[in-house]
């Protein structure tokens, strides 16, 4: 499956539409998977959980860690536009 894109605007609105852009920006589920855990370690995690499992017939993947998580913009929401344009600290 090929798509084209001529550009524009990502408006993520929220956590579950960032999870599916990461995880659709990846050839391979498995480096879709390794970049949730070098999430969850450039947050400063230090325990990292991976389950697995099948819920009304769909499958899921559920990371749990307990690092700092994403920062939030001035309207309390998740500001995504930060985590996209600066370094971590790793």
């Amino acid at each position: 499956m090929t798509s084209q894109v001529s550009g524009g605007r990502l408006r993520i609105s929220d956590n579950w539409n960032a999870i599916t852009i990461i995880t659709l920006s990846q050839s391979n589920p498995l480096k879709a998977l390794a970049e949730f855990v070098e999430n969850s370690i450039d947050a400063g995690a230090t325990n990292i959980t991976i389950i697995r499992g099948i819920e009304k017939g769909e499958h899921y993947l559920r990371i749990i860690d307990d690092g700092e998580g994403i920062r939030q913009d001035k309207d309390g929401l998740p500001d995504f536009k930060y985590v996209a344009t600066h370094k971590t600290k790793g």
